[in-house]
C-alpha cells in the first residue's frame, strides 16, 4: 500500500514494459529532457496515471499514487475493487510490465471491500473507530481511488469529517520526520518515499478529509486545506514545494533524466551525488516538511485538530 516505491538492493528487475507502455515512457522522457511547459512532473505522471487508469476494468478503481495521477513509470499499481467480475484490463497491464502492488492492495484480497457499498459501509465504521481493521490505511485507500464511474473517494470525504478519524489520521501523518538536512548533524541521504514524499502526501489527506473535500491530487488538497483553514497558505505552499521537488527527483529516476549512482546501500538518496541546486531544493524540502510537521504535532497535543 505505497506511494512511490524506494530503492532497495534486493528488489527484482521489473519485467520491461509492452511496446505501447514504452512508447508512453519515451515520450515522457522526451518532454522532461526538453525542460519546456510540458516537462513538469505533475504534468508528466498525471500523464502515466490516466493511461493506466483507462486501460483499467471498470469494476476496478486505482488508488494510491496511481489513483491520484502521481505515478512514476517506476510505481506500484494498487487497485481496490468496486465490482465483482472478471478483471482482463488489470490482468492485461501486469502482463505488460506494470508491478502490482505487493502489500495487497489487488483485486484478490480479502481483506478490502468487494464494492461501492461495502466500501460507504466500511469507511463510517472506519471514521468511528479508526484504530480498528487497519482503518486508517484503508481510509486512505478509499480517498485516493479513482472511481471510472462515479466518484467513491466523495465517501469518505463526506464521512470522515468530525469523526475520531481527523486526529487519527493527523497522528499517522506525523508518525515519521525526516531526518536532519541542514546543521551540524545533518544527513548525508534521505530515502525519498519514506522520508519525504509519503509524509506530505498523508497530511494532505488528512487536511483535506478533514475540510470535507474529495479531491485527490496532492497539491490541489494542500490548496483546498487552506481554503478551509486548516493550513495557512505559507503551510500549504512549504508542503507544495517539498512534494514537488520530491515527486520531481523520484520522475527523473524513473525515466533516466535525472542523477546516476544516485542511491547508497541502503536505498537512500545521497545529497552530494545530485547537482549543488538540486541538492539545495531537497534539502528545503525536508526542512520545511519538519518545520510544519513539528506545528502540527503542536496543534494536535492542544486539541486544535479534535473538533471537527
Amino acid at each position: 500500500m505505497s506511494d512511490h516505491p524506494a530503492r532497495r538492493p534486493s528488489t527484482p528487475a521489473p519485467r520491461p514494459l509492452s511496446p505501447a507502455l514504452a512508447s508512453l515512457v519515451n515520450e515522457l522522457t522526451s518532454a522532461r529532457r526538453d525542460g519546456g511547459p510540458d516537462s513538469d512532473a505533475l504534468l508528466l505522471t498525471a500523464r502515466w496515471s490516466t493511461a493506466l487508469r483507462d486501460r483499467l476494468d471498470g469494476t476496478l478503481a486505482a488508488t494510491g499514487s496511481v489513483g491520484r495521477g502521481e505515478a512514476t513509470p517506476a510505481s506500484d499499481l494498487d487497485v481496490v475493487r468496486l465490482a465483482p467480475g472478471p478483471t482482463p484490463g488489470f490482468t492485461a497491464l501486469l502482463a505488460e510490465g506494470i508491478t502490482g502492488d505487493a502489500e495487497g492492495v489487488s483485486p484478490t484480497t480479502s481483506a478490502l471491500p468487494a464494492d461501492r457499498a461495502a466500501w460507504t459501509a466500511a469507511v463510517a465504521d472506519w471514521s468511528a473507530r479508526p484504530c480498528d481493521d487497519r482503518g486508517v490505511v484503508k481510509t486512505g485507500l478509499l480517498a485516493d481511488a479513482a472511481d471510472p464511474v462515479g466518484d467513491i473517494c466523495r465517501t469518505a470525504a463526506t464521512t470522515v469529517p468530525g469523526t475520531p478519524m481527523v486526529p487519527e489520521m493527523l497522528r499517522d501523518a506525523l508518525s515519521h520526520t525526516p531526518p536532519r538536512s541542514r546543521g551540524l548533524f545533518r544527513a548525508d541521504a534521505i530515502a525519498l518515499k519514506e522520508d519525504l514524499l509519503t509524509p506530505v502526501v498523508k497530511i494532505a489527506r488528512w487536511a483535506s478529509l478533514a475540510s470535507g473535500s474529495a479531491a485527490r491530487g496532492t497539491v490541489t488538497r494542500l490548496n483546498d486545506a487552506a481554503d478551509a483553514g486548516l493550513l495557512d497558505r505559507t503551510e500549504a505552499m512549504t508542503l507544495s514545494a517539498s512534494y514537488r521537488a520530491g515527486l520531481a527527483l523520484s520522475l527523473d529516476l524513473a525515466l533516466g533524466t535525472g542523477p546516476t549512482r544516485v542511491f547508497e546501500r541502503r536505498g537512500r538518496v545521497m545529497f552530494s551525488a545530485m547537482t549543488q541546486e538540486r541538492s539545495r531544493l531537497l534539502r528545503d524540502a525536508a526542512e520545511g516538511l519538519r518545520g510544519i510537521q513539528r506545528t502540527l504535532q503542536y496543534r494536535l497535543s492542544t486539541s486544535s485538530f479534535t473538533e471537527f
